[in-house]
Parts: C-alpha cells; sequence; structure tokens
C-alpha cells in the first residue's frame, strides 16, 4: 500500500533452506558477509529487500544490489534495520 505520507511494503520469509549461492547477486559484498551462510540472516535481509521494493512500488523490478540493508538484532527474533541506495543511506526507511 502506499500514500504520498506514508508508504508501507510487506514481506514474509518462511523458514526453510535456501541455495543461497544463487541469490549472491542479490547481496552487497557487505550484506553477503553478514549473511555468512546462515538462512536465517538471509531470509531477513531478503524480507527487508522485498518490504522495501514493494513500498516504493518497484517490485522485483528494482535491482537488489543498489539496496544495502544493516540489521542491528534485538534478541533472537526482532531487528532494526537501515537501509543505503547506491551508498546512500535513507534516514527516512
Amino acid at each position: 500500500a502506499a500514500e504520498p505520507w506514508c508508504l508501507c511494503g510487506v514481506d514474509v520469509a518462511a523458514p526453510r533452506s535456501t541455495n543461497l549461492d544463487s541469490l549472491k547477486q542479490t547481496l552487497t559484498n557487505k550484506e553477503w558477509a553478514f549473511v555468512n551462510g546462515d538462512d536465517k540472516r538471509f531470509r531477513a535481509l531478503w524480507a527487508c529487500k522485498e518490504a522495501f521494493t514493494k513500498a516504493r512500488g518497484d517490485g522485483l523490478g528494482f535491482p537488489f544490489a543498489d539496496a544495502e540493508f544493516t540489521l542491528t538484532y534485538q534478541g533472537d527474533a526482532s531487528f532494526e534495520a537501515t537501509v543505503a541506495v547506491d551508498g546512500a543511506t535513507l534516514p527516512d526507511w
């Protein structure tokens, strides 16, 4: 859903085994190092990228590797995310 004053994108990543190597091109080098073979970390980044591009109205048309997410975990199940596009941090996201 999108409104001029409020953008919202949602994605849910189901727990399952993922062939991470086949999706490496969707991550930045920093994100790939963060994932380090961990499916849970990959799914969290993927969900962020999907939700971000859906909120923008781009969906899969946006090159995922152009958006770099930094995740700060708050316990085991929640995290805070920040995003940069083409190296520029987007503080309002």
